[in-house]
């Protein structure tokens, strides 16, 4: 029951990181893992050892450097406002629904005013 007014963007403009990446991720670090191991445990090459070192060392980089604290509806407004809004909305009316702004900017959250 949520309105949209459009998909979301991160601040680069690109489509915003789906929680529907985080398996696919997670079976792409364990082969690198898999293979770095394989490549340990293979006969002591200055080769081998240093392509283990820059997957391994990979492996800790590119999450660091990935992991942000901002997402889409980190401006968005705030619950508690919003409800108490709707809760002032809701006695004007006496009753019906009260919509309450959330993040992304253009969306809503419909509450039944018995629910407010």
């Amino acid at each position: 029951m949520y309105v949209n007014q459009g998909f979301g963007t991160n601040t680069a403009g690109l489509a915003a990181p789906s929680r529907y990446g985080v398996a696919p991720a997670a079976f792409l670090l364990a082969a690198l893992a898999i293979s770095a191991d394989r490549l340990l445990a293979a006969p002591r090459r200055w080769g081998r050892l240093a392509v283990a070192i820059a997957v391994m060392a990979a492996m800790v980089v590119v999450p660091l450097a990935s992991f942000r604290l901002v997402t889409q509806r980190s401006s968005g407004p705030a619950w508690g406002p919003g409800v108490a809004a709707a809760a002032l909305a809701c006695q004007a009316q006496g009753s019906g629904t009260a919509k309450v702004p959330i993040a992304p900017p253009g969306w809503v959250a419909p509450l039944p005013c018995g629910s407010v």
